[in-house]
């Protein structure tokens, strides 16, 4: 089997609690090599993200615990592969809406970024600079020479 070389995955998982889905990460591991990885909807609790994060050899994890309509999202990586340093926690709202189209095109409108807090703690709020800022990062964030990035998880 081949095998490709992913830096992360995020999955919407749905089966953590399944009994074979630790073998299954496990065989993604080794045909995908990730070393980061973010499971959404997990709907099985911490423990079981610390059962996983173990057998997977992952020596990093966070747990967003389930709020509300929120589920939990678990984050785990590899520190020999990523420098990971939590800045802040929080939880994930998310809420559902009317399917009018005046309630999506009201949403759409609040759901934009006006403004970015740049390195040396300024704000750039010219959309140019923000969009250029925003491109600048994820092309940073998904490279194999720039894993020691800063997000806020």
């Amino acid at each position: 089997m081949k095998k490709i070389n992913v830096n992360l995955l995020v999955w919407n998982c749905r089966g953590s609690k399944a009994k074979d889905f630790i073998g299954l990460i496990n065989d993604m591991i080794k045909t995908y090599y990730f070393s980061f990885c973010a499971l959404v909807e997990t709907h099985a609790g911490s423990e079981r993200a610390k059962k996983i994060a173990k057998h997977c050899n992952f020596d990093g994890l966070v747990v967003i615990e389930a709020q509300g309509y929120a589920s939990e999202i678990w984050y785990f990586w590899k520190s020999l592969d990523w420098n990971v340093q939590v800045l802040r926690s929080t939880s994930l709202p998310i809420c559902p809406y009317e399917s009018q189209m005046e309630e999506r095109k009201s949403l759409k409108k609040k759901n934009r970024i006006d403004s970015l807090q740049d390195e040396n703690g300024s704000w750039i709020s010219d959309q140019q600079e923000v969009e250029q800022m925003a491109t600048e990062f994820f092309a940073k964030l998904y490279t194999n020479d720039s894993q020691d990035v800063s997000f806020c998880l």
